[in-house]
C-alpha cells in the first residue's frame, strides 16, 4: 500500500477535526500530508493526555511564514526593500526614532501597530500611513527605550512572509547598531530569523567579517539561508538608464568573490525605490509621466540632465514643478528616465507601467530566492514533526496506517531530487537578469 492510499485509509477512519488556520491558504503537499497525519495520530491518542498534547504541538509550527531579517548599513535602503516585497510603503525611510527600532511586520486581517518598551507595558499606535511610512506614536520614547515594534497589515505578501526591519549597522545611534547586531548575530542559534537578506553595494571587510559571524553563530547551513542584496541598484552608474546592467556585473562580481561566496549563498541586484513604486505607482502619477513622455524629445532630453533640471520651477511643461518633484521621489532619476523610455511611442495605463517597473526592479528574482527557502523550510519542518511523532507513537498497533504512512512520507522526503540540500544556495536559476530587463 503507498503512502497516499494510507494516508486515505487513516483519515477516512475516523472525523477530521479542522487543520490549523494558516493566512497563506493551501501549504506545501508535504506539509499538507503531515498535518493531515499529526492531526490522525492527536486524535488516535486524545485518551492520553500528554501523548495528545505533545501531537498537537508539533502541528503549530507548519505552515508557518518565513521570518527574513533586513540587515545592512544605514541608508543602505532596507526599508525601500522592505516595502517592495510587503506591497505598500508601511516602513518610513526617512532618519526617525523608528527606523532606529526593530520592527517587525506580520500578517493582519486588519492593520494594527503595537509599540513594546524596554520596560513597563506595550502599547498600540493608530496605524496612520504617512507620506513616506507608518507614523508610528512611540509617546515620545527614544529609540534606546524601544524593545520592538509589532506592525500586523493586511498584505498579501505577509501571509508568507514575516519581515523584520532592523537599525543600520553603522547607525549613527551606537546603540542602535547594536541592537542589530545583538538581534541578529549574538542570539543567533535560538534566532527566529529563518533567512537574512543582506544589503550591500561594494563589499567591505566589516560586511564580511558580520557575515562571517552570523554564519558561524547560525551554525549549519547559514550561508546558504543569507542572501547579499546589491541595495539601490538603480543608484549604480549615477542613475543612467543602463544602471541595472551596471549592477547586474557587480552582483556577478560578488558572486564570484570567495570571501562572500563563503558566507552566502547568492547576490541579487535590485532597484529597491523602483520596486517599491511598481507596487505603489497611482495613476495620477502614470498620468504625469505619459505626459511628459509625449513632449518632444529634445524637451524631455533636456529635462533629464539633472535633477536640479528636472525639478525646476521655470520650465514650461504641462507638468507642475511639485508633481515632478514628488515623481523623483518616488522613482528616483533612473526611474523617471526608465518610464520615460518605456512610455515614449507605448503609452501604458498605471498596472501596465507598475508591472513592468517591478519586472525590471530585479525584486521578482529576490522573491524567487524566498520561495525557495520557504519550501525549503516547509519540507523541513514537516520531516522534523513526523520524525518527532513516530518517536511518540510507541504502540503502532493504534494506529498502523497512519505510522505506515509516515514512514513512507519520510522516505520519499528523503529521496526527493527537487529537495535542496541544507547547505545550498537560495539563488532561483529561472530569474530574469537585470541585464534583461533594458530598455
Amino acid at each position: 500500500m503507498s503512502g497516499e492510499d494510507a494516508l486515505t485509509r487513516a483519515m477516512g477512519r475516523r472525523r477530521r477535526a479542522p487543520e490549523p488556520e494558516r493566512p497563506d491558504g493551501p501549504p506545501h503537499p508535504t506539509v499538507r500530508r503531515a498535518g493531515a497525519l499529526l492531526q490522525a495520530a492527536a486524535e488516535a491518542y486524545a485518551d492520553d493526555d500528554a501523548v495528545g498534547s505533545a501531537l498537537r504541538d508539533l502541528l503549530g509550527p507548519l505552515g508557518q511564514p518565513l521570518t527574513v531579517g533586513l540587515a545592512g548599513r544605514i541608508k543602505s535602503g532596507k526599508s525601500t526593500l522592505l516595502n517592495a516585497l510587503v506591497g505598500a510603503r508601511v516602513a518610513a525611510s526617512d532618519a526617525t526614532e523608528c527606523t532606529q527600532a526593530i520592527t517587525w511586520y506580520r500578517y493582519g486581517q486588519v492593520p494594527h501597530v503595537e509599540v513594546h518598551p524596554r520596560t513597563g507595558h506595550a502599547w498600540q499606535s493608530t496605524a496612520m500611513v504617512g507620506r513616506s511610512g507608518l507614523e508610528i506614536d512611540l509617546r515620545g520614547a527614544r529609540a534606546d527605550e524601544i524593545d520592538h515594534v509589532d506592525v500586523a497589515w493586511p498584505a498579501p505578501a505577509l501571509r508568507a512572509l514575516t519581515l523584520v526591519d532592523t537599525p543600520g549597522l553603522d547607525s549613527l545611534s551606537g546603540l542602535a547598531s547594536r541592537r542589530s547586531h545583538e538581534f541578529l548575530v549574538a542570539g543567533a542559534p535560538t534566532s527566529e530569523i529563518d533567512v537574512v537578506v543582506y544589503l550591500l553595494r561594494q563589499v567591505r571587510r566589516s560586511d564580511v567579517r558580520y557575515l562571517g559571524d552570523l554564519a558561524r553563530l547560525r551554525g549549519s547551513g547559514a550561508a546558504g539561508s543569507t542572501i547579499a542584496v546589491v541595495a539601490r541598484a538603480d543608484e549604480v552608474g549615477a542613475g543612467r538608464i543602463d544602471a541595472l546592467v551596471s549592477a547586474e556585473r557587480l552582483a556577478r562580481r560578488h558572486r564570484e568573490d570567495p570571501d562572500l561566496t563563503s558566507v552566502c549563498s547568492t547576490a541579487l541586484p535590485v532597484a529597491g525605490l523602483l520596486a517599491e513604486t511598481g507596487q505603489t505607482l497611482q495613476a495620477a502619477e502614470a498620468a504625469d509621466l505619459c505626459t511628459l513622455a509625449s513632449l518632444d524629445r529634445q524637451v524631455v532630453e533636456e529635462l533629464l540632465l539633472s535633477v536640479d533640471r528636472f525639478r525646476r520651477p521655470s520650465l514650461s511643461v504641462p507638468v507642475t514643478a511639485d508633481a515632478r518633484a514628488a515623481l523623483l521621489d518616488r522613482l528616483g532619476m533612473f526611474g523617471v528616465r526608465t518610464c520615460l523610455a518605456l512610455l515614449r511611442g507605448n503609452p501604458m495605463d498605471a498596472p501596465a507601467l507598475a508591472d513592468e517597473l517591478t519586472r525590471r526592479s530585479g525584486v521578482e528574482e529576490l522573491r524567487r530566492s524566498l520561495d525557495v527557502a520557504v519550501e525549503r523550510r516547509e519540507r523541513r519542518s514537516a520531516r522534523d514533526a513526523l520524525v518527532r511523532m513516530l518517536d511518540l507513537v510507541q504502540d503502532e498497533d493504534r494506529l498502523p496506517d497512519v505510522v505506515r504512512a509516515a514512514r513512507d512520507l519520510l522516505s520519499s522526503a528523503r529521496t526527493d531530487p527537487e529537495e535542496p540540500t541544507a547547505g545550498g544556495d537560495l539563488s532561483a536559476p529561472a530569474a530574469v537578469s537585470a541585464v534583461d530587463a533594458r530598455p
